[in-house]
């Protein structure tokens, strides 16, 4: 049996388990990144409508570090905290998107 596996490919983050079964998470549909440690560290990488679990231990786990350290103000103190504790830790989310719609102005009348 293949060992759980996760490659970043041009459309998102592919884990693929040992029985063959793959779960895709696109890149605009990830929202945060925690990391869950219960005397094994997992990268939870969450969505709006499915999640992608990696163990630590999965084979390119340590590119999946790598590339998520890239994010705009991911928390490289969370994951020296959950390598060591135990429990949840957020590492990153996806800021808001600001709108440029003018905004409808206020009716002083009203």
């Amino acid at each position: 049996m293949t060992a759980e596996s996760i490659e970043i490919n041009e459309s998102g983050y592919l884990l693929t388990r040992p029985d063959g079964s793959q779960n895709l998470l696109l890149f605009h549909e990830l929202n945060s990144v925690e990391l869950f440690n219960d005397d094994e560290v997992y990268f939870l990488l969450i969505g709006p409508n499915s999640s992608v679990v990696v163990s630590q231990r999965a084979q390119g786990a340590d590119t999946l570090l790598r590339h998520l350290q890239k994010l705009p103000g991911f928390d490289n103190d969370a994951v020296v905290s959950a390598m060591a504790g135990s429990g949840k830790f957020l590492c990153w989310q996806r800021r808001p998107a600001i709108s440029l719609e003018p905004r409808s102005p206020v009716d002083p009348n009203k």
